[in-house]
């Protein structure tokens, strides 16, 4: 029976910080179709993903700290083949391990990288074309608390750390800055 609703058009709406869930990433809402014409909605709560990388190439080594975007988790995105612009890990890179803060709070500078395709949040392993090889050094969920051109501010859950990632874009003329207010677990 249940198959039946699943020949329909299916539509996804995005809500990406609905005041009801705050802890989660989003809330998905789909209408389905039966065929007798019966409109039915099904909920269904997600959380954003997150994962810092160990890049090695050849003797030189950085971290890679990717956030899946709230887009990445509408239907349109589940088909594999769809690398489309919402589709994406955003992604900077920065040179240091995190600390914890409290022991030694640093700002770190930070580069913008380009956008990177889902599977390398749980990508390990050789980068193709020489770029060196990666591994996991924490992943885990995420929450935005800020947005906006000046700074983003991400409260973090992963296996290793936990905590405050906050990206300062405000400083002129420099690169964006990393500041990591985190504890280890």
């Amino acid at each position: 029976m249940k198959s039946l609703f699943l020949h329909q058009q299916q539509t996804a709406y995005q809500i990406p910080n609905h005041p009801d869930v705050p802890r989660y990433g989003g809330l998905r809402i789909q209408r389905h179709r039966s065929l007798s014409g019966l409109l039915f909605y099904t909920f269904q709560l997600f959380m954003l993903r997150f994962v810092i990388q160990e890049h090695y190439k050849r003797k030189t080594r950085h971290f890679d700290l990717m956030f899946e975007s709230s887009a990445s988790r509408s239907s349109v995105c589940q088909d594999e083949k769809s690398a489309g612009g919402s589709c994406v890990l955003k992604t900077w890179s920065f040179a240091e391990a995190l600390r914890e803060y409290g022991s030694h709070p640093m700002m770190q500078k930070t580069k913008i990288l380009p956008n990177h395709r889902l599977k390398y949040l749980d990508y390990e392993g050789e980068i193709s074309r020489g770029r060196g090889w990666v591994k996991i050094w924490d992943k885990g969920y995420y929450q935005k608390i800020i947005e906006n051109k000046n700074c983003h501010v991400f409260l973090v859950k992963g296996q290793k750390i936990k905590g405050y990632l906050i990206i300062l874009f405000s400083l002129p003329l420099l690169p964006p800055r990393l500041i990591p207010l985190i504890r280890f677990q």
